[in-house]
């Protein structure tokens, strides 16, 4: 038994060790940096200094993204450069904080482009192996491309297009643009008289449940580049959104104006009529969703909560540095009607609109001593006086 145990001790430790060490993060100096990008096919870098907080936090993250990806056999190998040591290949490199992740992309040799994914492991590794694989997928039938879409949620496919061709170069110029989303795309050649070229917008019915949304939708702009994103763009979302958790829908489109209408459910069906012209109009400016007046998030946001029904615009395209629920803000009581609806947005559009902010009323006595006290409707007239200087005192009276 006791030579047993010794016999096996090295192969345990052996397997161990492999387990240790099946995927390494590269460090790499300016001896070394130009032969090791040259020599593999992809790399992610990253340039951190030592006593970075977050490069810490990320450490462990990204350590086991490359065993993920040697689990995966991907080709993509990680790299690790002590920039505070190897001030060259920073500067090069334009490294202004920590950590900077640089992904390199052999086939091109000046390819070099920021990492903009997440800095989790799985996320670390979703980046990366979406760029491992084409962009776009290639298919012989339509029926072969109506099977590929009916399997994802949000499918692109063009049809008929010459292989080499103009429009076919544009779809794969389009398919890389939008890698990170969550449209998938895929290309069928070969135009014939009975079926030209066109492009296909194939929704789940999971991700679109109201009959208002259709699940094909045919393409029927221009073809151009800018012209086909926007509408993807445009057909992301449902025409209105049912939407349960409002608060996670407004944080994952931070970027995107939107209107909320809250009202209860048995009188959604009144005001449908009422938006459907409205939400054609605006579709792919504003993106609408339906919230119930007593949601929790409802007086956070600025509006009144229940029982009443109100209309909240939250016009994103008016702020420049975009954080969180960082919106300019219209409101529209109810009750509603369609000559109502029809001139709010018809003011929010010409910019003649009020932008509401929430605000305790105005104080009778506006001084307090020789302090003047400040709410959210005198804040801008006082604050951003150019011919004063103003020195404000934010507290919380507990």
């Amino acid at each position: 038994m006791h030579s047993s145990a010794l016999w096996l001790l090295p192969v345990l430790l052996g397997l161990l060790g492999a387990s240790l060490t099946r995927g390494e993060v590269h460090v790499l100096t300016s001896e070394n940096f130009t032969s090791f990008v040259e020599g593999n096919d992809r790399v992610l870098a990253e340039f951190y200094a030592p006593w970075c907080g977050h490069c810490k936090a990320l450490e462990p993250e990204y350590t086991k993204a490359a065993d993920m990806l040697t689990d995966k056999g991907a080709v993509t190998k990680l790299a690790k450069i002590d920039a505070t040591e190897q001030r060259d290949l920073a500067e090069t490199y334009g490294v202004k904080g920590y950590p900077t992740l640089r992904y390199f992309d052999s086939r091109d040799a000046d390819m070099h482009i920021d990492y903009s994914g997440p800095r989790d492991a799985q996320g670390i590794v979703s980046w990366l192996t979406k760029r491992e694989v084409p962009s776009l997928t290639v298919l012989d039938t339509e029926e072969a491309a109506l099977a590929w879409a009916k399997k994802r949620d949000y499918a692109i496919v063009a049809y008929g297009l010459r292989k080499g061709g103009k429009k076919s170069k544009m779809v794969q110029q389009i398919a890389e643009d939008l890698l990170d989303n969550d449209e998938d795309f895929a290309i069928v050649y070969g135009a014939t008289k009975d079926a030209p070229h066109r492009l296909m917008f194939y929704r789940s019915r999971s991700k679109f449940p109201s009959q208002h949304d259709a699940t094909e939708i045919t393409y029927k702009g221009s073809w151009s580049r800018e012209s086909i994103e926007d509408w993807i763009a445009e057909h992301k979302y449902p025409f209105i959104r049912d939407e349960v958790n409002t608060e996670m829908y407004l944080q994952q489109n931070q970027r995107r104006s939107a209107v909320i209408v809250s009202q209860v459910d048995t009188d959604r069906a009144d005001s449908y009529h009422m938006l459907e012209p409205i939400i054609k109009k605006y579709r792919g400016k504003l993106y609408f969703t339906y919230m119930d007046p007593s949601h929790v998030q409802g007086p956070h946001l600025g509006l009144k909560g229940a029982p009443k029904e109100e209309i909240l615009i939250l016009d994103r395209s008016k702020v420049k540095d975009i954080e969180k629920d960082a919106a300019v803000k219209y409101r529209l009581e109810g009750p509603f009607t369609e000559k109502k609806i029809e001139g709010f947005f018809g003011k929010w559009e010409k910019g003649k609109l009020k932008a509401f902010k929430r605000s305790a009323p105005i104080p009778e006595s506006e001084y307090d001593g020789n302090v003047r006290v400040l709410v959210g409707d005198t804040w801008e007239s006082v604050v951003m006086d150019k011919d004063k200087d103003v020195f404000v005192e934010y507290y919380a009276p507990w």
